[in-house]
């Protein structure tokens, strides 16, 4: 059943339209200073709604943590920052110049926040999470679940790595 639901959602998302493409190369390459390359471990924070009615808030150390591993793990130094909360990129910050401030990872984060409003942004970012080598998540978020079933033929190829912070329901890397 996993297999088939992820085929269905890699289906509507397999091709962007013309507009989401531009969108998601102008996002990314002012993300990266111009230069985007796929080298790099996302992280998709959800601090908003979701957390109030669904789930339990993940602390930004937590994710600090599982990045700094994973990255190691997959052998990249850039970590993405993929949120529409600006307390959680603040709380990021905070925790690598506190407790990580020897690290060699270059971290990247959101130029701006969106809440999703425009569709655009949540299509690009859903590009930037499946991108890279690696993403973060919670399974409780529905974009933690996107990216896993968008990405699950890459996992089974061990192309792509994912973690999910909150419910362990992923069958691989749960932390």
């Amino acid at each position: 059943m996993l297999s088939i639901r992820a085929e269905a959602t890699r289906a509507i998302f397999d091709k962007p339209t013309a507009v989401q493409a531009e969108h998601f190369h102008m996002k990314a390459s002012n993300l990266f200073d111009g230069n985007f390359h796929r080298e790099y471990v996302a992280v998709h924070i959800r601090w908003g709604d979701k957390i109030i009615k669904e789930s339990k808030k993940v602390e930004a150390p937590r994710y600090v943590e599982a990045a700094e591993a994973l990255a190691a793990e997959i052998g990249v130094n850039t970590v993405l920052i993929v949120t529409a909360e600006a307390d959680a990129v603040d709380a990021v910050r905070q925790e690598i110049q506190g407790n990580y401030s020897t690290s060699n990872l270059t971290y990247i984060f959101p130029n701006y926040y969106s809440a999703y409003d425009e569709a655009l942004d949540y299509i690009s970012d859903i590009m930037l999470l499946t991108s890279g080598r690696g993403a973060i998540v919670t399974y409780s978020s529905n974009m933690g679940r996107l990216v896993y079933y968008l990405s699950h033929q890459s996992i089974l190829r061990q192309e792509f790595d994912i973690v999910s912070m909150d419910r362990q329901h992923f069958t691989v890397n749960t932390l």
